[in-house]
């Protein structure tokens, strides 16, 4: 019957448009917002690990090195502090700008 393919109807148009709109204005965020909050848990799981290993080599070592409280890693300045022997907690400034606490009891 209609034999004129020679180019896109206008519905066919607004429908790629609109699905390219959803894509711009939905899913591009939603996974710019992913990829933030896995950098978030991926500092989170460095902390926990650096802490992690500090006690452990206190308790090989049997004492406190209060000297040297920082520690940076991949750019990020992790710092330990110890509260008389009986906590030891770890402090590091996240992708959004706050001061996260992580503390474990000795």
């Amino acid at each position: 019957m209609l034999k004129n393919n020679k180019g896109f109807l206008l519905p066919e148009y607004f429908l790629a448009m609109g699905t390219w709109l959803l894509i711009a204005f939905f899913f591009i965020p939603a996974y710019i917002h992913l990829l933030h909050q896995m950098k978030a848990v991926e500092q989170d799981l460095e902390a926990h690990r650096l802490l992690y290993e500090r006690l452990l080599k206190w308790k090989v070592e049997e004492s406190v090195d209060q000297n040297n409280p920082f520690i940076n890693k991949k750019g990020i300045i992790y710092m330990i502090t110890w509260k008389e022997g009986k906590e030891a907690c770890i402090e590091y400034e996240d992708i959004y700008k706050k001061t996260q606490k992580v503390c474990e009891e000795i």
